[in-house]
């Protein structure tokens, strides 16, 4: 799987912060309506979470289909787990 590109570094920071409820509409590239639609905003953590780990271990999601979908769902579980509280 591919790097993260900078952009997606810092909105992976604003978007996994529980503590973050809105955007100003200046952030940038970030929709505002991803950070307060918290389906919108699992998946795109997730999937920005899971782009990482993948791309660390050096696995691709063709090839390591089962290793993706085991972090894929670890992930989402780790988002529920932060968010919940």
């Amino acid at each position: 799987m591919d790097k993260l590109t900078d952009q997606e570094k810092k909105e992976l920071e604003l978007l996994d912060n529980p503590e973050i409820k809105f955007l100003a509409p200046t952030i940038g590239a970030i929709n505002p309506f991803t950070v307060t639609n918290m389906s919108k905003r699992k998946e795109r953590v997730v999937n920005l979470r899971t782009r990482q780990k993948m791309f660390e271990q050096g696995l691709d999601e063709n090839k390591d289909w089962q290793k993706y979908y085991k972090i894929k769902e670890e992930e989402e579980r780790c988002f529920d787990k932060r968010f919940s509280q």
